[in-house]
């Protein structure tokens, strides 16, 4: 019997904001008030050089600041903000998939140091029996998780092979338009306008939308 796999973005679906901008700020703010000022400024000193002059593309800017020893107390503090914004009603429906035993993975952009202890904490009784991908720093690169790298890094995971389909994909963006394509379902949540009207325009995806 086949398995029913069901496929999770983070942010702006499973919470409704962008947490890697909180992510920084929330470092430097904690470094500071724990008097850990050489992790303060060196933070501030890579979002200075990325917002203000512009000079560091996004990849390096990540992959120089996940270099950066951060404690595991401020990323289960970040963690705990980041509850406050979860979808309460698509954690519930999560919950549901998971009780009809669905395989499940909550795969992110976001750096897998905080993604998974915030995982951890919305859903306790489950977590270890969800995958969890995000971005991580390995032998002094940058392994990202986004756009077709989530497809690919599902592949490596071998949570799906290449001749398999996802029955569900939950997403706001088309960023995840490599995993609709491989999706029975595709379920957006508070898509922008710009990503619903490219779902809705591509004629092999738009019979398979819905919205939560």
């Amino acid at each position: 019997m086949e398995e029913n796999k069901s496929f999770f973005d983070f942010d702006e679906t499973l919470i409704r904001i962008n947490s890697f901008p909180y992510w920084i700020l929330f470092v430097i703010s904690y470094s500071a008030l724990s008097f850990d000022f050489k992790l303060t400024a060196k933070f501030s000193k890579l979002l200075f050089e990325r917002k203000i002059r512009k000079n560091i593309s996004h990849y390096n800017f990540k992959k120089e600041l996940l270099k950066f020893s951060v404690s595991d107390n401020c990323n289960q503090k970040f963690a705990g903000f980041l509850s406050f914004f979860t979808r309460k009603e698509l954690i519930n429906e999560l919950r549901r998939l998971h009780v009809e035993k669905h395989k499940i993975v909550i795969s992110s952009a976001a750096p897998e140091n905080y993604l998974r202890k915030t995982i951890e904490l919305i859903l306790p009784e489950i977590s270890d029996e969800i995958l969890i991908i995000g971005s991580k720093p390995h032998n002094n690169e940058w392994v990202d998780n986004y756009k077709e790298y989530k497809l690919q890094n599902l592949y490596k995971s071998q949570f799906l092979h290449e001749n398999e389909i996802l029955k569900n994909v939950y997403t706001d963006s088309w960023d995840d338009s490599a995993l609709a394509y491989k999706s029975e379902n595709i379920i957006l949540i508070s898509p922008s306008k710009k990503s619903k009207e490219k779902y809705f325009s591509d004629v092999k995806l738009k019979d398979r939308i819905r919205f939560f």
